[in-house]
């Protein structure tokens, strides 16, 4: 697309095709399985930050999103983890690998349904307190200052 004169003439060249990117992987993902854990960190615009745990489902190939693409194909269910039970909760969610991928989620760093299973047993035996038992702990009486 653009004219080049010189000494040898004028003449027609075409620019160089612009070089491509490949498309994302799902490369995180790759060796998924039923029974994975995966966390979501979640920043709320207070700036708070909190961490939601999901056990992946089931795992299946869509051909109509796989037709050209056998990455783009492979979907996952996942299903969030009750924080104070460790059981299932809510709806199972469907994602694409990438999908996972792209909002934020990892692989677990624990076993976040046998940790809780394990503080609710503590809890239970009396080795842990919770954090609503800090009030009856902290409403001691109270003793005026030492006067030096």
């Amino acid at each position: 697309m653009t004219w080049i004169t010189d000494n040898a003439g004028t003449r027609w060249v075409e620019p160089a095709p612009r070089k491509r990117r490949k498309p994302a992987r799902a490369l995180r993902f790759d060796t998924i399985k039923v029974g994975d854990q995966l966390a979501r960190k979640w920043k709320y615009h207070t700036s708070a930050q909190t961490i939601w745990y999901y056990l992946v489902t089931d795992l299946w190939f869509d051909p109509v999103a796989g037709q050209r693409d056998e990455t783009a194909g492979r979907m996952a269910a996942i299903q969030m983890i009750d924080s104070h039970t460790g059981e299932l909760r809510g709806r199972k969610e469907a994602h694409t690998l990438r999908g996972l991928a792209s909002q934020g989620f990892n692989f677990a760093s624990l076993d976040y349904i046998a940790h809780v299973r394990a503080t609710r047993q503590a809890m239970s035996d009396g080795a842990v307190v919770g954090i609503r038992h800090a009030h009856a702990i902290r409403a001691r009486p109270k003793l005026p200052a030492s006067r030096l």
